[in-house]
């Protein structure tokens, strides 16, 4: 059997949402470093309406919500996470995203012999250069207080090589984040298929394009709305397109180019939904479209190549490594809308090529990202702190 790992560990992040990247990730990863012997619990900063905390108490990890108020409200913020972390006895802070690896660091320099490990989830400085005097404080504050830091890991390695760029934080551990293969539903039968394919407005032989992605510049949702325009204009042809993502204001700036480019009916936006409903969807449709200008890593990629989705990627940042060269997904320059249409008229029209890039983005994601080898990763290297 494994030896525990010898600290208490508290897990330090913003909020434990339902439904953000992150904290999905720690709702599967941490019952699996639990089972591997990791002391470990969840301080939760801030308050969320919906919030993962009971599914993970049902599997053994304990949250402690703080519901704290201002996020810089400092004095404050870090005496409530200390009370938890002297009641607890914890020695070991594991933060993530910006204020969870903030106050994770500062309650760390509170506790003789505690250690801070940060975790960098999104893409740095080089790639959103600061320009307002409170992004460069922030920067600032960075790296005073983070880059002191026991442990640095960013969760790919464009994130790795961002921060190191710009900070010259050269020790930086990579861990890509996992996915949790058990959650996955078995694939909809055929009539279940067609009627999640007709509540998208899919009828019979039309193909249904799906694209998951939070609705903010940078996921390039413009540049596939002018692939789907260039489909109906050069090539009389245009896919039912699915657009699924958290609402956001520039969702009306997407929906008024729709409605600019004539797109009419055949593109649909969406909230978003539950985990268990997107896999079925992606199950269930034809092609699915990521087509970021940045992407960290690109959780959202790794699950419908696990799915077996015959995928269409940017060829930017993180997804080059959830897809590393082995033809586990169409690449595409990033914002390219001509390429984008190019792709999609070449999977439309090759159902064999679809076919070899689903079993290839499957076997790909099933060797490199399952959450087992990644919670056990992160045991391994919490042992070492």
């Amino acid at each position: 059997m494994r030896t525990p790992v010898p600290r208490r560990i508290l897990c330090v992040i913003e909020t434990i949402g339902l439904g953000g990247g992150a904290e999905q990730l720690l709702g599967d990863l941490l019952p699996r470093m639990r089972a591997l012997g990791a002391d470990i619990e969840i301080a939760a900063l801030f308050d969320w309406p919906e919030t993962l905390a009971d599914e993970l108490a049902a599997r053994g990890v304990l949250v402690h919500q703080l519901r704290l108020g201002h996020r810089w409200s400092v004095p404050r913020n870090l005496w409530a996470l200390w009370r938890v972390a002297r009641d607890g006895g914890f020695t070991l802070f594991w933060g993530h995203l910006y204020f969870g690896n903030f106050y994770a660091r500062l309650v760390a320099a509170l506790i003789p012999g505690a250690r801070a490990v940060i975790t960098l989830h999104s893409e740095g400085y080089l790639q959103v250069p600061p320009k307002t005097a409170r992004a460069r404080l922030n920067i600032l504050i960075e790296r005073l207080v983070m880059g002191s830091a026991t442990v640095k890991v960013a969760v790919s390695r464009a994130v790795s090589m961002d921060y190191g760029a710009f900070f010259g934080w050269h020790d930086i551990a990579v861990i890509h984040n996992g996915i949790a293969f058990e959650k996955f539903p078995p694939p909809p039968d055929a009539e279940e298929r067609g009627r999640i394919r007709a509540g998208l407005g899919a009828g019979q032989g039309e193909m249904l394009l799906v694209t998951p992605g939070r609705f903010i510049p940078k996921k390039g949702h413009l540049a596939l709305l002018g692939a789907l325009a260039i489909l109906r204009d050069e090539h009389g042809w245009q896919p039912r397109a699915a657009f699924f993502g958290e609402a956001t204001p520039y969702l009306a700036v997407l929906e008024a180019r729709a409605r600019e480019l004539a797109l009419g009916p055949g593109v649909r936006f969406h909230g978003s939904i539950r985990q268990g409903e997107m896999f079925a969807i992606i199950q269930s449709c034809d092609i699915v479209c990521i087509p970021s200008l940045r992407e960290p890593f690109g959780i959202a990629a790794a699950e419908a190549l696990a799915l077996g989705a015959p995928t269409i990627l940017s060829a930017v940042d993180g997804l080059l490594e959830v897809e590393g060269g082995a033809g586990a997904a169409r690449m595409v320059p990033p914002g390219d809308a001509r390429a984008l249409a190019d792709a999609l008229l070449e999977l439309r029209d090759a159902p064999e090529l679809r076919a070899r890039i689903a079993a290839r983005g499957r076997a790909r994601v099933t060797e490199m990202f399952d959450i087992a080898v990644v919670a056990g990763a992160w045991v391994r290297l919490l042992e070492a702190v």
